[in-house]
């Protein structure tokens, strides 16, 4: 007799029953349902396999710990171990991510800093650079003003910081004396005893020169530019001597400025002093200088000049620094004409001389300004063969 079973687990069911009282299986809704609702049911066949495979594995597990001597307990204190060094390491693991975190965030902040400082940096280079262009154009200015004032100094014949320092010497009364008598001498010994203005040389003396102190190319450049006025004056410079009485005597002291005394006034001085000094060797300050040598005044105070100064501004400047002279020096050395009798010679007024000075325009009001050469001019040198003709 065939007896119904549940479709689902096989087990026999009541022939009605609508729910298999084994799986819990609709079986009215067997067919409706069998491709909607399929159930899965473990076989107890294999249920049953498992659980002998288990209790086999016990057995070998219990055969194993009291048989074979493994210790569940060591294990397990093993195992606890094991644990405890992984909490360790894992602890040290911690500890160094901590560390590393600290050292990212001490280098971020490093990082920053760097950043503050680089832009810091930048902006001090920034003033220093502005602070440099202000020093550059302070110095540019201040070159360009120290220029000015050279010229203006050059160009006023104010080359010296004293009256002391005035291009022309004069003799104190005892030195003008010991001069006179050395030119009755010189004159006396003269091949050419003519009558001549006492200032001036024999014709065709030799003038010897020692210098005191400076350099072999000071010596060098002073001896080419005074030879140049042998061209044109019966005269001669004899360098090298090493007299003490030499009738110049060129000194080299920046701090005294550049002068000379006028031709024979020279043998009033003491021969132990300098008749000439040269603060600056160029050839305009030597020949002007030797042209003082062979008597030879300045061109601004020749008798036939046509200036017309203005004589409140020149006093005015002249008697402030650097010279700081009187109005009787400002007049006797500027503003007043050399008269006749001391003036050598003659000659037409040549504001290109040698001997002249290229004053500051306001300081003239009309006439010629004197524009001097770097050399003698054509009026020196016919002025120059004039005084000493031969």
């Amino acid at each position: 007799m065939n007896e119904p079973r549940c479709p689902f687990c096989l087990e026999i069911v009541l022939p009605l029953a609508r729910k298999c009282r084994h799986c819990g299986s609709n079986l009215s809704q067997e067919e409706k349902n069998t491709e909607k609702n399929q159930i899965y049911v473990v076989d107890k066949g294999f249920l049953k396999f498992a659980k002998f495979a288990l209790a086999i594995l016990a057995i070998f597990f219990v055969f194993g710990t009291y048989v074979l001597g493994f210790d569940l307990k060591e294990l397990v204190k093993e195992m606890r171990e094991v644990r405890a060094e992984i909490a360790e390491e894992q602890e040290k693991l911690d500890t160094a991510r901590n560390k590393l975190a600290s050292a990212e965030q001490d280098l971020q902040n490093a990082r920053i800093r760097l950043t503050e400082s680089h832009a810091k940096l930048l902006e001090a280079e920034e003033k220093v650079k502005r602070a440099h262009e202000r020093v550059a154009e302070s110095v540019k200015s201040t070159e360009g003003n120290v220029v000015k004032i050279r010229a203006y100094l050059t160009k006023a014949g104010l080359l010296y910081a004293t009256l002391e320092k005035y291009d022309v010497r004069l003799l104190t009364i005892e030195q003008q004396n010991r001069a006179e008598e050395a030119r009755k001498q010189l004159v006396s010994n003269s091949e050419s005893p003519q009558k001549r203005h006492e200032n001036l040389w024999p014709l065709g003396q030799e003038l010897r020169v020692r210098f005191i102190g400076g350099t072999p190319e000071q010596h060098e450049d002073v001896q080419t530019y005074a030879k140049e006025w042998e061209k044109f004056a019966n005269i001669k410079f004899v360098f090298g001597s090493s007299a003490k009485d030499a009738e110049v005597r060129v000194s080299f002291n920046n701090d005294n400025g550049s002068w000379a005394f006028v031709g024979t006034q020279a043998l009033g001085v003491p021969s132990t002093k300098p008749t000439m000094n040269l603060a600056w060797v160029t050839r305009s300050n030597v020949v002007h200088e030797f042209g003082h040598v062979i008597g030879m005044v300045h061109e601004h105070q020749n008798p036939k000049n046509d200036i017309v100064w203005d004589e409140a501004i020149v006093t005015k400047e002249l008697g402030g620094p650097p010279t700081f002279w009187s109005a009787e020096q400002v007049k006797r050395t500027i503003l007043t004409d050399v008269s006749g009798k001391n003036y050598p010679g003659e000659r037409p007024y040549d504001p290109l001389s040698i001997m002249g000075y290229e004053f500051p325009d306001s300081w003239i009001a009309s006439g010629s300004r004197p524009k001097p050469s770097d050399g003698p001019s054509k009026s020196d040198q016919a002025y120059a063969s004039k005084l000493y003709p031969g």
